[in-house]
């Protein structure tokens, strides 16, 4: 019985060790100035006790004033839009690197009206929506590389 919970113990940690992409994409702010330090408000992994039950948070908050235009971070297309939601309305975009796909999603934000499924943006070009009003910032989830367009990969933040 030993020997073949150690067997499994083993197998569990080879697979977590060597199973992860390394994943070290790089993207500018999703808000003006792209390419410059911005300040957050709430950062990935924050201990929150703001629901029904405790959890993480899952983004990082960057501040913007109410109405600001919101801005693709990487050159992609768009694959989910959610403006039915009122201040959790949201644009997720995904974009191909060297082989894999990553996704992003921008929350609390008025999707631009002109905005479609399947359409190509630009980083710091197309505008894909404004900071919804009373939220005062846009919250950016960063998700894994996967290899599939269709797999949007486990949440994470670099």
């Amino acid at each position: 019985m030993k020997k073949t919970q150690t067997f499994l113990l083993f197998l569990f940690a080879y697979q977590i060790l060597f199973s992860q992409t390394n994943d070290t994409v790089k993207y500018q702010w999703p808000v003006t100035p792209f390419n410059s330090p911005q300040a957050l408000a709430a950062t990935f992994c924050e201990f929150r006790n703001t629901l029904s039950s405790d959890h993480f948070h899952n983004a990082v908050d960057i501040p913007k004033a109410d109405g600001s235009p919101v801005y693709p971070c990487l050159d992609g297309i768009v694959y989910y839009i959610d403006n039915t939601s009122g201040s959790n309305s949201y644009v997720r975009i995904r974009s191909l690197i060297d082989g894999k796909w990553k996704h992003l999603t921008y929350l609390h934000m008025i999707p631009s009206p002109s905005l479609l499924v399947e359409q190509e943006v630009k980083k710091g070009e197309t505008i894909i929506g404004t900071v919804y009003p009373g939220q005062g910032h846009d919250h950016l989830i960063e998700r894994q590389l996967v290899t599939s367009p269709s797999g949007s990969g486990t949440a994470m933040n670099n």
